[in-house]
C-alpha cells in the first residue's frame, strides 16, 4: 500500500498563484469572472496541487512576439521620457539648515533671518524651528502658503533631507 503525501499550501504558494492570476487577468489571458472564481479557489485551497491546477493554463504561457515588442518599445519610451523630465527639471536652490540656530524666520521682509525676494512670498511667510525630530516648518498665515513635496503645511511639519519645500512659488530642496 503506497501513500501519497500532498503538501499543504503555504502563504507564499498562495501569493505566487494570486500574482500569476492577476498578471493573466491584466494581460487578457483570462476573463475577470475567471480571475474572481480562481482567486476564491486559491484562498480556500488546502494543498499545493490544488493551487497548481488553478494556474496550469496560464503560468507557462509566454507573451507573443507582438506583446514582447510592445513591452520593449514601451520600456524604451518610458526611459526616454524619464530622462527628458530629469534633464529639464529645474535645479532648485538648497535650503541648508544651520546647526547653531534654534529658530529662523523666512519671508520677503527686510527683518527676516532668511530673506526671499519673490513676490509670491509674504513678508513674514514661515518659521523654521528646531525640534526633537530635527527641523520643523510652520506657515505664518502667508497669502500663498507653504508646501512640502506639494502638500500644504498645516501646523508644524517636519523637514527631511531631500524634501522640496515651497514658499509661495519659490521652491528649495532641503539639504
Amino acid at each position: 500500500m503506497s501513500s501519497v503525501t500532498t503538501l499543504r499550501a503555504s502563504d507564499d504558494d498562495r501569493d505566487r498563484v494570486v500574482a500569476t492570476l492577476r498578471e493573466a487577468s491584466v494581460s487578457g489571458r483570462i476573463s475577470h469572472d475567471t480571475f474572481v472564481q480562481r482567486l476564491e479557489a486559491a484562498l480556500t485551497a488546502r494543498h499545493r496541487d490544488e493551487l497548481d491546477r488553478l494556474v496550469d493554463d496560464v503560468s507557462h504561457a509566454r507573451p507573443r512576439l507582438g506583446e514582447r515588442a510592445v513591452q520593449a518599445v514601451s520600456a524604451v519610451s518610458a526611459f526616454g521620457w524619464r530622462l527628458q523630465r530629469a534633464w529639464r527639471a529645474p535645479r532648485l536652490p538648497e535650503l541648508r539648515l544651520p546647526a547653531d540656530a534654534r529658530t529662523m524666520t523666512l519671508g520677503r521682509g527686510p527683518d527676516q533671518d532668511l530673506r526671499i525676494d519673490d513676490t509670491t512670498v509674504s513678508r513674514r511667510h514661515a518659521l523654521l524651528r528646531r525640534s526633537a525630530r530635527g527641523w520643523d516648518v510652520v506657515d505664518l498665515c502667508s497669502t500663498n502658503g507653504t508646501r512640502i513635496n506639494g502638500y500644504r503645511v498645516v501646523g508644524a511639519q517636519p523637514l527631511r533631507r531631500g524634501d522640496i519645500v515651497s514658499f509661495g512659488e519659490f521652491a528649495m530642496t532641503v539639504g
